[in-house]
């Protein structure tokens, strides 16, 4: 199969951002869990709408830590 260029750099920069995305998200999840925020099950369904599932809204998640 004949792979575009743009294709190719479109998979290139994917995979590179997954990467950062992953290592920044173990960073959070460790404080969370060093602060047993993860027995709450509140804190851990936002953190999972507001980043994981491409909600796209770390502000939100932030202002909610802020508060908690």
């Amino acid at each position: 199969m004949r792979v575009p260029k743009e294709i190719q750099e479109a998979i290139k920069v994917a995979g590179e951002s997954f990467q950062i995305a992953r290592e920044n998200e173990k960073i959070v999840r460790d404080l969370l869990d060093s602060k047993g925020y993860y027995e709450n099950d509140t804190v851990e369904d936002l953190y999972i709408d507001c980043i994981e599932n491409g909600g796209n809204s770390p502000n939100t998640f932030i202002k909610f830590l802020k508060s908690y």
